[in-house]
């Protein structure tokens, strides 16, 4: 994993963030926990499997929308709640939620970023 912070950096092998951040639902609660305590990765880990994310399909569909991220690199945007994918991608005429297990297996060979834009977030 390499786990970003609010301001643009990452990190190996830990979530970060910082206290801008208002947790919309317990996933999130579960990630500002990680970032936290690394003893807690494994339950975000776990509810990210088990729990619901969400994306913004590309116009006229087919794939979701993508993010440049610092490195260079492209990703798969997903988020942790509908209003922080909204919020990123404020033009999509939709948002889109899965089981995240299924979009994670169904992505697998992407690059994904979770939160992208946001002060806590996965990529």
């Amino acid at each position: 994993l390499r786990l970003r912070t609010g301001e643009g950096q990452a990190e190996e092998g830990g979530l970060t963030g910082t206290s801008m951040f208002e947790p919309a639902n317990d996933l999130e609660r579960l990630l500002m926990a990680a970032a936290r305590d690394p003893q807690k990765r494994s339950a975000f880990s776990a509810a990210v499997l088990a729990g619901e994310l969400f994306a913004c399909p590309e116009p006229g569909g087919g794939a979701y929308r993508r993010v440049l991220l610092a490195d260079g690199a492209v990703a798969v945007a997903l988020f942790t709640s509908p209003g922080r994918a909204a919020a990123i991608f404020a033009d999509a005429p939709a948002v889109e939620g899965g089981g995240g297990r299924d979009l994670l297996e169904g992505l697998r060979t992407s690059a994904v970023a979770v939160n992208p834009g946001s002060d806590y977030g996965v990529i």
